[in-house]
């Protein structure tokens, strides 16, 4: 196998949309126009724009263009802690739902695992055992 030094990294899975459907955008648009609620219509505002454009707010976590060398930092990791294919499966499963992470640092607990980051970025994988600094995610 041939390796291409300092090419970016890309983990491909499937991207669910946090964007609404065409049918969804529609039903919040009608609620709009109904509303005569100030609070209500705020509100339905900003679920319209954040179901259109998706939340810029809080950053998601990055799959693609991961530099070579910090993509084999977390692969050391990996090996290193002994973490099983199974809760790689885990944070697979979780990564394809685009999870919106704080922009400081944060970690998610699996069974066997904690994933720790910070912003876009997956940052290094803990033991349950090992203390993980930042917000937890649910």
């Amino acid at each position: 196998m041939q390796h291409v030094k300092d090419r970016p990294i890309t983990l491909r899975t499937k991207k669910p949309t946090t964007r609404l459907s065409p049918k969804q955008l529609r039903r919040l648009a009608d609620r709009l126009v109904a509303s005569t609620d100030p609070g209500e219509i705020a509100q339905l505002k900003e679920e319209l724009e954040r179901g259109f454009y998706g939340d810029p707010r809080m950053p998601k976590v990055r799959r693609e263009n991961l530099p070579r060398a910090f993509f084999r930092h977390l692969i050391d990791r990996l090996h290193e802690r002994q973490i099983t294919a199974g809760q790689l499966e885990l944070l697979f499963d979780w990564l394809e739902t685009e999870p919106e992470v704080p922009a400081g640092r944060w970690f998610k607990r699996f069974p066997e695992l904690a994933v720790c980051g910070e912003g876009e970025l997956i940052k290094t994988f803990l033991r349950p055992d090992q203390a993980a600094l930042g917000e937890e995610l649910s």
